[in-house]
């Protein structure tokens, strides 16, 4: 209609770079979709799919014929033991880029863009590469497991609606913990090899955590049997579970998965706080060494004056964390960093990506 105008959104910085981060985890040395990435990632989600999906229906479709309901803790856990198996291979394949690199800080740091701004991008685009695979991977498995386990309860349609939302939500905080725990392990021996050292350590612990998933994973998927006999050891010991039981992470999630679902047995209620503590502390220790990470590459694009200077350890350890707390401003971190510099060559080194 005439006299009608279309409304423009303007796409904000965070929008712009969020958006950059997610696309390039899929352009690294490993994995490069520069063309058609859309549909090589939907064909890779939907080979992967498959896999959860038949385990599924090989665990719950028995109870389709049983007299007796299914507690299916044991079934979650399996589930999401597999879950977490297929994220941390992806994560295997892309944690080369799960930091922000040098090139990254070379074409950012003379854009007038906030610190914070690039770390909440960076980490937003994390968060969409984790939900897209673990919800993608889990998409038919959910649909399968809740449409199985709901007949064998002999759920309504609005409790097996609960059921689908709270698996694919435990599916996703289970992905998630994996994917940031095995994102600390990459930035630890990043922070303490440099060089061609930690590029040799790298590929090494790269190759060998990509065998120890695919050894398990053919187990899940050519000797199901086999597994399922394991997982149903956990319910013998549920009442007293030994210490290697207590620290397997993906039972965690299968106890936020039941406390989710109502049950509020001790031994559920303990194994979701812990599900809940270690998603925390791998979410925290990856910010930890995404600080000291960003410290070191703020060093290497330093003036070459400034490179002379070396900080303290307490200021190393500070600087960014105020940077992104309390000196939001570029001229507020320039005049508390050259008060408190022991010399005038160190506010040449107040950090940031916008020096006005």
């Amino acid at each position: 209609m005439d006299g009608l105008k279309k409304l423009q959104f303007k796409e904000t910085p965070f929008v712009v770079l969020t958006r950059h981060f997610f696309r390039r985890l899929f352009l690294n040395e490993t994995v490069f979709f520069e063309e058609q990435m859309a549909a090589k990632v939907i064909s890779i989600i939907a080979f992967l799919a498959v896999f959860p999906a038949y385990i599924a229906n090989y665990l719950l479709f028995p109870y389709l014929i049983l007299p007796e309901k299914p507690q299916a803790w044991v079934e979650i856990s399996e589930m999401t033991t597999l879950s977490m198996l297929l994220l941390g291979l992806i994560t295997i394949f892309v944690w080369d880029m799960i930091f922000l690199d040098r090139q990254d800080f070379l074409n950012l740091m003379p854009l007038p863009l906030k610190p914070l701004t690039v770390f909440s991008a960076k980490f937003a685009s994390l968060v969409m590469f984790v939900g897209l695979f673990a919800i993608g991977i889990n998409s038919l498995s959910s649909i399968v497991f809740t449409i199985l386990l709901g007949q064998a309860r002999y759920y309504g349609l609005f409790s097996v609606f609960l059921l689908f939302l709270s698996y694919l939500l435990v599916m996703f905080l289970a992905g998630a913990f994996i994917f940031f725990a095995l994102g600390f392990i990459a930035g630890f021996f990043n922070m303490l090899l440099r060089g061609k050292i930690f590029q040799r350590i790298s590929d090494l612990l790269r190759f060998g955590l990509i065998v120890a998933h695919i050894f398990i994973l053919y187990f899940f998927l050519i000797d199901t049997h086999f597994i399922q006999k394991q997982f149903e050891s956990f319910k013998a010991l549920q009442e007293s579970p030994t210490t290697l039981m207590i620290n397997f992470p993906p039972l965690w999630f299968t106890g936020l998965y039941e406390v989710l679902q109502g049950n509020r047995q001790p031994f559920f209620e303990q194994l979701a706080w812990r599900a809940i503590l270690a998603l925390v502390l791998a979410v925290a220790a990856f910010f930890l060494i995404t600080l000291v990470s960003y410290s070191r590459h703020l060093k290497k694009t330093s003036p070459e004056g400034a490179k002379h200077y070396r900080p303290s350890i307490v200021r190393r350890l500070a600087e960014p964390v105020l940077n992104l707390t309390i000196l939001r401003q570029p001229a507020e971190r320039a005049v508390f960093w050259f008060t408190a510099a022991p010399s005038p060559v160190a506010a040449s080194t107040a950090p940031g990506f916008c020096l006005i």
